[in-house]
């Protein structure tokens, strides 16, 4: 099982490296501030560590360019295999659908469907791979001077991840396919990116230490897109108890964060968390922003996580 994935996994990438593209207008990646929430990119952790996964996100920009606000929802289902094997595997099912909003008149939505398959590698560490795709769906709203467009295009993302209870290391492909959508006169592209990130966290009493690294790669086409080509980041998070706060620091901003992490009540578990943006580029388009994120592990009877 753990060959078969990992080679579905190059020949995914291999078959993307070797598509070629004209110029088009590069659409802009999904860009929260919480990185390490962002269901998009590291696929392998949705829904890991329940039985179901409910998740929340809404991102908006505030002062100038009040006009653009990202949300989405997701949820996910984990099953343990009923093999019995010597090293545990199980299978994480998911739907999320996302709500790109700019200004009164474009909207970008996607709803798209995953799958991740995990294999316990020894006692300590595990490997997995994860795939989604579905629609995105591009609309222009009519105004008095122009008429409706609409567009969809399909879109697939992956990810590859070794982790264990403390450490992650894995690497992403999102929008794969590199589709185009023209809902009018403009081709806009759904530009491929990878992704590189790791995670640690670090355990002392009731604190709990997790910094956490990341680039991101984009070989653009649009020469005058606002977007850069490589980011790296990292961030770090402290949780005392069940109070969180932290900051993370990229290319294009700081952004610092609190709320409310691994909340158990009634038997589940809570995650509420809240971030604000300060652009530190000289790019006009970095404008301010915030953004909530909402998250609830629902256990059930049982626990299905390797990590008991």
């Amino acid at each position: 099982m753990t060959k078969k994935n990992i080679l579905l996994f190059i020949v995914l990438h291999t078959a993307a490296f070797l598509t070629s593209f004209g110029q088009e207008v590069d659409e802009t990646p999904q860009h929260f501030g919480q990185f390490y929430n962002n269901p998009l990119i590291n696929l392998s952790r949705n829904g890991l560590d329940s039985k179901v996964e409910i998740a929340f996100d809404n991102q908006r920009n505030i002062g100038g360019f009040s006009g653009v606000s990202t949300s989405y929802f997701g949820l996910f289902f984990a099953q343990q295999s009923k093999k019995r094997r010597k090293r545990k595997s199980k299978n994480v099912y998911g739907l999320y659908i996302y709500d790109d909003i700019e200004g009164d008149l474009i909207s970008r939505r996607r709803v798209n469907l995953s799958y991740a398959t995990h294999q316990q590698l020894s006692k300590k560490w595990t490997l997995s791979l994860a795939l989604s795709g579905g629609l995105y769906l591009f609309g222009i709203k009519p105004s008095k001077t122009t008429r409706a467009y609409s567009a969809n295009s399909f879109e697939g993302n992956s990810s590859l991840l070794l982790y264990s209870k403390q450490f992650q290391i894995g690497v992403s492909m999102n929008q794969f396919t590199n589709s185009s959508v023209q809902p009018a006169q403009q081709i806009t592209r759904l530009k491929r990116h990878y992704y590189i990130f790791s995670q640690y966290k670090w355990r002392k009493n009731n604190i709990d230490l997790i910094p956490s690294v990341f680039v991101r790669y984009m070989n653009l086409s649009d020469p005058l897109s606002s977007t850069k080509g490589t980011i790296a980041g990292g961030s770090f998070r402290a949780v005392y108890k069940i109070i969180m706060a932290g900051v993370t620091a990229d290319s294009y901003g700081v952004y610092l964060s609190t709320g409310l992490n691994n909340w158990n009540l009634f038997g589940n578990e809570y995650n509420m968390d809240f971030s604000y943006f300060v652009p530190t580029a000289a790019n006009t388009i970095n404008v301010n922003r915030m953004e909530v994120n909402l998250r609830m592990k629902i256990n059930g009877r049982k626990k299905v996580t390797f990590f008991n």
